[in-house]
């Protein structure tokens, strides 16, 4: 998620950091990207008007990449893959 775009839903800085209840000092450290966490807070409190974009994130991408491949790994194998919930 691009700094740029919660600007647009938030207007200030100041409001991204209530919004996702941390401090207006991190979210002026950014630079363009929003932090994975931060942009998870985001999508959550905007209830997915602010969308976050694995493109973004290379450690996601990888393991994402890693998750698709246990998936089909799993379905190659006629096992169901386990999701981690109980």
């Amino acid at each position: 998620m691009k700094v740029s775009a919660a600007l647009k839903r938030f207007d200030n800085k100041l409001a991204i950091a209530r919004a996702i209840g941390i401090s207006h000092v991190a979210v002026y450290n950014w630079g363009e990207v929003v932090p994975l966490a931060s942009a998870v807070a985001l999508e959550i409190v905007t209830s997915g008007e602010l969308r976050l974009d694995p493109a973004l994130y290379p450690s996601l991408k990888i393991a994402l990449g890693h998750v698709r491949a246990y998936q089909a790994a799993a379905k190659a194998l006629g096992v169901r893959p386990v999701t981690g919930s109980a």
